[in-house]
């Protein structure tokens, strides 16, 4: 009777941590993660990192499935429409709950009421490079060359109507000055064109292509879109202490599902999401996907349910001062 004791207190204590208590959520159905972008991009790798570890602590079956287009619209979409039971649900990014809802005429959501919050994934800031042989090396520096001479001053991003070039956009509003805005089909040619010199510089993350050039002295950081300094770079300014107190700008993701996810539910995958958050082992792999640690954030539902509607808010008031709109 004692050891077999000893073996029901073994067997408890290798149960997953969130699975201890009962699950408002079937084992038997596996829930699915959409992302809506391509295979091997960084939204989706990081949401496969999350469902591995979120299926290891509650013994659910988590799944990644890619619907991309029209800038996560399309699978944002689909979410929206779907049953509020929990199995459904969106590795959601600025560009599909902030963005595109102000830009394409096709999206009919609206990210403030037509989604559940789960929770923070990621916030990280936008970087400004130049290149190493321009006179640039602050962002003051930057918006004053612009000044004398005005349209010289060229910055690559990633695609019209991303998120970056609401960012950029944002940018010249608080500095008072208009860049010549380059736009790229992805982040790979930003590289290319701002180390070749055809362009003055780029804002966009600060991924490892990016860092190699750095490193080799053929490109240089000027400034983090932040309020304070990034851990992985402590030497490079943040735009608050360039003198541009409200000039913080973001890439972020979270988890969502469909508009009226019972409670239990929420705070289950929640909970789920903030453990896979604070493991070593999805830090330490968020990590070598560019993320530093400071990135990676945990938070209540409703402390992410309020950034996404303050984010869509400005993101609606950036496209309308702009006057962006895309053909």
């Amino acid at each position: 009777m004692q050891a077999l004791r000893r073996k029901l207190i073994l067997a408890s204590a290798l149960l997953p941590a969130v699975a201890l208590a009962q699950s408002a959520l079937s084992k038997s159905r596996p829930v699915r993660i959409v992302v809506g972008f391509a295979p091997g991009t960084p939204p989706e790798v990081v949401a496969r990192i999350l469902a591995e570890s979120m299926a290891r602590s509650t013994g659910l079956s988590f799944i990644v499935e890619n619907r991309p287009g029209a800038g996560g619209s399309l699978a944002a979409d689909a979410v929206a429409k779907s049953a509020p039971d929990g199995y459904t649900l969106m590795m959601g990014v600025a560009a599909n709950l902030a963005v595109a809802p102000h830009l394409l005429p096709s999206v009919k959501y609206n990210p403030a009421t037509d989604f559940t919050a789960i929770g923070f994934v990621q916030k990280s800031p936008y970087f400004l490079t130049v290149n190493a042989a321009s006179p640039v090396h602050t962002l003051k520096d930057m918006v004053e060359l612009n000044r004398k001479s005005p349209g010289s001053v060229s910055v690559a991003i990633p695609g019209l109507g991303t998120p970056h070039h609401l960012a950029l956009e944002l940018l010249m509003g608080k500095t008072g000055t208009r860049f010549t805005v380059v736009p790229f089909p992805g982040s790979l040619p930003l590289v290319t064109e701002t180390v070749s010199g055809r362009v003055t510089g780029m804002l966009d993350a600060a991924f490892p292509l990016v860092l190699d050039f750095v490193r080799q002295g053929k490109l240089r950081q000027i400034a983090v879109t932040d309020s304070e300094r990034s851990p992985r770079f402590p030497d490079l300014p943040t735009t608050v202490e360039q003198g541009y107190p409200d000039l913080t700008m973001y890439s972020w993701w979270g988890m969502v599902g469909p508009a009226g996810l019972p409670d239990p539910i929420v705070r289950e995958l929640n909970q789920a999401l903030n453990a896979a958050l604070a493991s070593p082992d999805v830090k330490q792999r968020m990590t070598a996907e560019g993320f530093d640690e400071k990135a990676q954030r945990s938070s209540t539902p409703a402390e992410f349910a309020a950034w996404i509607k303050s984010e869509y808010a400005q993101a609606g008031k950036v496209v309308k001062d702009a006057n962006i709109r895309l053909q």
